[in-house]
């Protein structure tokens, strides 16, 4: 085998090497997929609550599904969720106030029950189902 052809082989050897990589690195970032109840959207019962109030009801079901499999339940095994208003705020990119409006929504459309837990503790919240009958 010429160098010529060494060098071709070890140009190869490192270019796979380059995309093992660079896939392994773009594996790690893939986006984890969020289910999203279509009711949310499509049911009339749910039209009243705005674009932000959906994001966080969505962002409270995500939360639900994966701190109800690490055991997060009160006493009468119901699962909850607590979620500080410094992190809706951030993770909706809004202010404190804003982030208390989407609540209050929720909790008019029947879609959360906000338990106060305590001064400078996180609210307690129950996310319920969706109602799927167009007809509510």
């Amino acid at each position: 085998m010429s160098n010529e052809d060494k060098y071709i082989e070890m140009l190869k050897e490192d270019i796979q090497e380059c995309m093992k990589e660079e896939f392994l690195m773009s594996s790690r970032n893939q986006l984890s997929p969020i289910s999203v109840p279509n009711a949310l959207f499509y049911n009339p019962k749910y039209t009243q609550l705005s674009a932000g109030a959906k994001c966080l009801y969505i962002l409270m079901l995500d939360r639900l599904v994966l701190l109800s499999a690490n055991g997060w339940f009160d006493d009468s095994e119901t699962p909850y969720i607590c979620y500080k208003m410094d992190q809706i705020s951030a993770d909706l990119y809004c202010t404190h106030n804003k982030a208390n409006n989407l609540i209050t929504q929720l909790e008019a459309a029947g879609l959360i029950t906000r338990v106060k837990i305590g001064r400078y503790r996180p609210n307690r919240y129950y996310i319920h189902n969706i109602t799927e009958d167009k007809s509510e």
